[in-house]
């Protein structure tokens, strides 16, 4: 009970620290340069401060020595979110199965078939190019597999 008042305190100090006054907001805004109070423009939800701030300045932000700089930054701030966004998503797509397969079920049975390999356990991975290096240990002995694309590797493989 002790450390949910204490949690339920800190949130409440944290939340209480991270809003402005009006009059801190438009020195926020004053203290940017033209640029960033144009590519707040640009960003879902602008600032009132910032427009103030434009209309003021009497800043054209169609002009094209400010216009280009400011939509390749955000062009560059979506594509780095749309990134974030498939990365997420194929980590999402490598969860565990819980319903084991074939290939994960042991063979002992004597019969002339071949067998799997011994299991190697995930050591470290890394991109090369448009394939993704994944490198396994087992004990003393190492291997490698390559993968194409940027998928995440398996934690354990037989080899």
């Amino acid at each position: 009970m002790k450390n949910l008042i204490a949690l339920l305190s800190l949130l409440l100090v944290i939340g209480g620290c991270a809003s402005y006054s009006p009059e801190q907001l438009e020195a926020k805004a004053s203290d940017k340069s033209d640029f960033d109070l144009c590519f707040d423009m640009v960003v879902p939800n602008p600032s009132q401060y910032s427009k103030q701030e434009l209309m003021n300045r009497e800043v054209n932000c169609s002009d094209p020595k400010i216009a280009e700089p400011v939509l390749e930054k955000r062009r560059k701030q979506i594509a780095l979110g749309q990134a974030l966004m498939a990365f997420g998503n194929s980590i999402k797509s490598n969860s565990p199965s819980i319903t084991p397969s074939l290939n994960t079920l042991p063979n002992y049975s004597n019969n002339n078939t071949a067998k799997t390999g011994l299991i190697y356990f995930l050591s470290t991975n890394y991109v090369s190019g448009l394939n993704r290096i994944c490198i396994y240990k087992n004990g003393g002995m190492t291997a490698t597999h390559t993968m194409s694309g940027i998928g995440m590797c398996p934690m354990t493989k037989n080899f």
